[in-house]
This record gives structure tokens, sequence and C-alpha cells, in this order.
């Protein structure tokens, strides 16, 4: 397991991070030292965690040292001799303020070598759970910190969770460390056997471990210690080991370190090692503010937690609602629904916007079409009543001077069927004498927006001689001139017989007047007569009525 060697850089700042984590107590002066001793190799998870935690609590930036006895490997009497020599000799410049011990072994080491192994150093130690617990140090400088927790909480937990459980499988490993947590865990079973029946699944190479729980039986439940070292003497890391033989296993397997979940283990009962580091430096910092020992072994450093992978859960069919209410529940994957509920929604939401665009358009597709229907009886409508009354129809684009027209209009006006037109193309073929006034009343129904109704006169080389034409202008959201719509009829027939009329009419006018004057002079001449004759028979001259006559003759 890793082991620290935390260099402080001042006591003051030792100091301020002690008063944060815990109010009582002197405070210590001058540079601190703490070296932590660990069990187990550097890599080991634990360590590291644990390290890493322990660091963070002092919030130290000095300069650090580990130091690990490796004790799954190296567990004979000379090399624990030579590990002690060395410590000593490498140390004995620089001896520790604080001495951390982490786990059985290292206690166990500093017991055996308190009496020539950094005498003056306060000791605080702590073993992990599973471990027999350590005898107290004969020193009142050793602070000892007790972690609760053992396979007793995970064995209930079990039997809880999966009350149909037969029959309990222990698997551990071969190398010393491996053999003494065995031990530990046969001193608990016993309170078990009246419920469950245990075997032991130890000395056993990696590979025959594998078979073994590929042929467990029904309602049997593996726990898992550590395996250090197989019976074919190769060495792993309890995780190593674990990541090699869960996938074979063909009941859940449970264990009481915090390391192992992700792993292939389902849950247990956990004090996390990050807890541990925590309260491990918290300890520290009290015995290095003066504190005293017997105070500071009082305090526990918490109680285990219920912990499971929601992968195996899901695996070995367990709902959480088995659960204990205080479980955490580690690498919880959310459902389908929860994972692309956004995604869900938003395609749905897609769907129902494209199938309410997709019916939108089928309606107006349908009004379309029956617009269109509509609108071609309405031109065949008007293309008949236009036909019928030799209507000619026109619209003339302004803003591009072109000129669409029927083939009725054209025909009036001399027009080719192919041939492009414009406005003053039309008035070309107007009889100059009226196209002044044609433009007029072109201009004026664009400037006030109303109708024009106007007759006008072709040349005679074009074609009919007397075009009637209307039509109304359309503006755009600015108020200017776009389009002029129109009809146009030859109206020559009409106008000869209105002239022909107009002629028959002064005709029988000048025939009115002529009788009249005969009337009027004749009524004069009688007149004349009567007093003409009196005027001879009395020989006397009279004056003739000239003014009389001059108005008859005038009119």
């Amino acid at each position: 397991m890793t082991q620290c060697f935390v260099w402080l850089a001042s006591k003051s700042v030792f100091l301020s991070v002690f008063l944060s984590a815990c109010p009582l107590g002197a405070q210590p002066s001058g540079l601190a030292r703490v070296l932590v001793l660990y069990s187990d190799e550097r890599l080991l998870p634990a360590n590291v965690i644990f390290d890493r935690s322990f660091r963070a609590t002092f919030q130290a930036g000095a300069t650090r040292h580990s130091e690990f006895l490796d004790v799954s490997r190296f567990s004979s009497e000379s090399q624990q001799e030579n590990q002690r020599d060395f410590l000593r000799r490498k140390y004995l410049d620089y001896p520790p303020d604080l001495l951390v011990a982490v786990s059985g072994s290292a206690v166990a080491f500093l017991m055996k070598y308190r009496s020539s192994l950094f005498t003056e150093s306060p000791v605080v130690y702590l073993t992990w759970q599973g471990e027999a617990p350590p005898g107290t140090l004969s020193d009142q400088k050793a602070v000892g910190i007790s972690t609760p927790g053992d396979a007793f909480a995970t064995l209930r937990l079990v039997l809880d969770l999966q009350p149909d459980t037969r029959r309990i499988a222990v698997i551990t490993g071969s190398s010393q460390r491996d053999k003494v947590l065995a031990e530990e865990m046969r001193k608990v079973v016993g309170v078990f056997e009246n419920r469950v029946v245990f075997s032991w699944l130890t000395d056993l190479s990696l590979p025959a471990l594998r078979d073994e729980l590929a042929r467990l039986p029904d309602h049997t439940v593996a726990f898992y210690l550590t395996l250090f070292q197989d019976a074919a003497g190769s060495r792993f890391t309890p995780q190593e080991a674990l990541d090699q033989f869960a996938p074979a296993s063909r009941v859940p397997i449970y264990a009481y370190y915090d390391t192992y979940l992700g792993h292939g283990i389902i849950g247990g009962c956990f004090v996390t090692f990050e807890e541990i580091g925590r309260k491990a430096a918290e300890a520290g910092l009290r015995v290095l503010a003066g504190e005293r020992p017997r105070d500071v072994a009082g305090s526990e450093i918490g109680e285990a937690i219920p912990m499971f992978d929601w992968r195996e859960l899901r695996r070995w069919n367990l709902g959480e609602r088995q659960l204990p209410r205080n479980s955490v529940v580690l690498f919880k994957q959310p459902d389908y629904w929860k994972k692309y509920r956004w995604i869900i929604f938003g395609v749905v939401s897609a769907s129902l916007v494209e199938a309410l665009l997709i019916a939108i358009l089928f309606v107006q597709l349908r009004r379309r079409r029956q617009a269109e229907a509509f609108l071609r009886e309405s031109e065949e409508r008007m293309s008949v009543a236009a036909e019928s009354a030799k209507l000619g129809m026109w619209a003339w684009d302004i803003r591009h001077d072109e000129i669409w027209a029927t083939e009725k209009c054209r025909s009036l006006f001399g027009f080719k069927p192919d041939e492009p037109l414009d406005f003053q193309k039309f008035i070309d073929r107007v009889h100059p004498e009226d196209r002044n006034a044609l433009r007029q009343a072109v201009m004026q129904s664009l400037k006030v927006g109303g109708e024009f109704d106007t007759e006008y006169r072709l040349l005679p080389d074009f074609g009919v001689c007397w075009i009637g034409a209307r039509g109304h202008p359309s503006f755009d959201h600015r108020n200017r001139p776009v389009r002029l719509l129109g009809a146009c009829i030859d109206v020559t027939t009409r106008k000869q017989a209105e002239l022909q009329l107009q002629q028959q009419r002064d005709d029988l006018a000048h025939l009115s007047r002529v009788t009249i004057i005969s009337e009027l002079a004749t009524t004069q001449a009688h007149e004349l007569n009567q007093p003409l004759g009196e005027s001879i028979a009395m020989r006397k001259p009279q004056k003739f009525p000239s003014k009389a006559i001059r108005r008859i003759l005038k009119s």
C-alpha cells in the first residue's frame, strides 16, 4: 500500500489547517514532518486513495516521501530487520514529527521495532476492515484509531438482500496476508452457520478458482477477501485478481473493500479508504497540535455504508427497492428515456411538426387544385364570354413594359401571334388625332387609381377603325402602379351606326328648319299680302317687316 512522507512548509500553515479541522488543543510550532508507513506496495488502489485523501486534508505543499513494507511479498524476519535498519539510517538526520502506520502489517512492524525506531515520534495507527485490531503500543505517544465495520455487516446485508441464500463461498488467496484475513473471517462466520453453509475457496490457482466459481450451485453467493497470491505462486493486487475471476462466476460476489466496486462485486458495507485517509489526517493534526493521545484515540472513523454496483444489481436481477435506505448505488446508467429523452422528444416533436406540415401541405394542395380548377372554369367562362362578346384581353407589366394580349386582342390591332408587345407599339397603331387622349386617359388612371374608359381610332392600315377600351391598374405595397389590366372590343359598327344616326339627326334638323322657314315664309307672305293690298288701295306706302324676315332666314 502507498506510503507518503509529507513535509509541511511551516507549522503556521499546519496550525491554520488544524484550526479548521479541529479547534481543540495547542498549536505546534516550527517545521513539521510526517511519515506515513504503508503495509503493502505503492500502487495498491487502497493506498492510492488513502494517500490522496490524507494529503488533501493536510493541505500541505512541502516535500513528501513514501515508505512501503510490501509485506505480502517480503514478510520474512530478516527482511523486516533490513527494512528497520534502512528506515533508521535514512531518517537519522530528519526524524519525523509524526508517524502514521497504515494497515495491520505496518502497525505490527512498529509494535515490534518501536523501541529502536523513531522512539520520540508520536504515532497514529489504524487497520483496514477485516484485519485483526492491533494491540496497544506500549507508548503514551501512540494513538490507535478504530475502523468500524467488518465481515459481519456485509454478511448480514447479504442475507437480508438475498434471503434464499443457502451457501456462502469465501474467496481468498495463499499469501500470508491472505491467510491472516481468512482467519479473521472464520471468527465471524460462526454467528451465521445456523442459517447458511460456508465453503472456503482457498489455496487455489486462479484457473482453478474460475472453474469452482463457474460450478457453484444456485442459492449461493461468493464473499471475496483478498488474493495477493494464488496456489501457483502468481502474485496480483486483489483488484487485478478480481478482474480475472469475477466474469466466470455464476453467483453474485460481495466484499467489504470499496476499491472492488466496478470490478465485478455486487456490493457490501464499506468504510471508504477516502474517509479513512481523511480521519487519519485529522487525528494526526490533533496530535501535532498537542492534544492528548487518549482523547484522539477515542474517535471513530465512521459507520460502514452499504454500497452497490448498479450494473451488477441488474445482472443478478436485484432491484434498488430491495436495498437498505441509506445505500449508495454507483455506476448507475440512466434508462433509455432519461438518457435519450431530449433526443426522443426532439424526434417526436419533429415528426409531429413534419406530420402537421404535411397535412397543411395536403390541405393547401387540395385548395390549390380546387382554386386552379375554379380558375380554369372561370377562364373558360371568361373565354367563352370574351369570344361571344368578341373581347380582346390584355395586361401591361409597367415595370418591364411588356404587354400580354389574347389572340383576339392581337387580331384587332393587327399584331402577329408571337410578336412581342409594349405600350409604344399599341400607341403607334392609334390614329394620330386620338393618341394624346388615349395617353392622358391611361396616365390619369395610373395616377388616381381609377378605371379608364375610352374609344379611339386605329390607323386604317392595321385593323379595324374604332376600338373601345376599358382597364384598371394594380399597385404594390408602396402604392406604385405595377400592372394595368384591360379589355378592348371592336366598336366600328356601333360607331358607324352612331355617326349615321347623327347624320340623320342633322339632316332631319336641317329639313325641320327648312320646313319652318317655308311655313314662316308663307305666313309672312300672307301677312304681307293684306297690308300690301290695302296700301295699294290707299296708295300709301308702308314699311316692309325686314327684321322678322331676317330672323327667320337666319334660323
